[in-house]
């Protein structure tokens, strides 16, 4: 007798893409210096609906005397649709840093994204989107700790150059609804390479630049 072969469960959960980075850095010369920096990276789609967690710690010495001192968490969602050039988004981020104007802080803004430019060619792909939104800023331990409205207007680039190889860059500015001076700029960049010799592990160059227009004097 025959058996027929089992139906695959299609109502399982997706997984979770995930990535440890780990980062060290030394230096021996006129001043002694030293700096760490962690993060881990998650995100899943499910039905078209895609949640990204991104969680960094960064802390750095000089001369025996502490220079950076900060936490990072962000929960993001994007809702997207395949035949369609526009999707939704949703971030919520909390910040401490021992060396801000700030000690603590929460940011969250809703917007929407669109893809100007999609290229393929074989493995290689190019993206360009751009984003508006609108959210707040609420500082803690600052000289506004009032919700502070801001907006939202960024552009992304990514290029996938390989298989191996994917480089993204992105900047986004947040101004203040009440006072356009007052006014955030956070520009990222990140190289990512497969190496050959360890499954699963990759070499990445990253640049993280945030500036702040109006901070605490000192």
């Amino acid at each position: 007798v025959s058996e027929e072969p089992p139906v695959p469960n299609t109502n399982e959960p997706a997984p979770w893409n995930q990535a440890i980075n780990v980062a060290l850095g030394l230096q021996n010369g006129q001043k002694d210096s030293t700096n760490i920096f962690t993060s881990y990276q998650a995100d899943r789609t499910i039905d078209e609906h895609k949640v990204v967690v991104d969680i960094s710690y960064r802390v750095a010495e000089s001369d025996g005397a502490r220079t950076e001192n900060r936490f990072s968490s962000k929960w993001g969602n994007t809702w997207f649709q395949s035949d369609s050039k526009w999707d939704v988004f949703t971030n919520l981020q909390f910040d401490w840093s021992e060396f801000q104007s700030w000690d603590k802080r929460i940011i969250g803004d809703i917007g929407v994204g669109y893809e100007l430019i999609k290229t393929r060619e074989g493995d290689e792909t190019f993206t360009l989107t751009i984003s508006v939104g609108s959210g707040f800023r609420k500082e803690f331990n600052s000289s506004n700790e009032s919700i502070i409205p801001e907006g939202l207007f960024g552009t992304k680039a990514q290029w996938n150059i390989s298989k191996k190889q994917k480089l993204s860059a992105e900047t986004t500015w947040y101004p203040d609804y009440a006072d356009f001076e007052n006014y955030r700029l956070v520009t990222k960049a990140i190289w990512n390479i497969q190496l050959d010799a360890v499954e699963n592990l990759q070499f990445s160059v990253g640049l993280l630049h945030e500036y702040d227009s109006v901070v605490d004097a000192g």
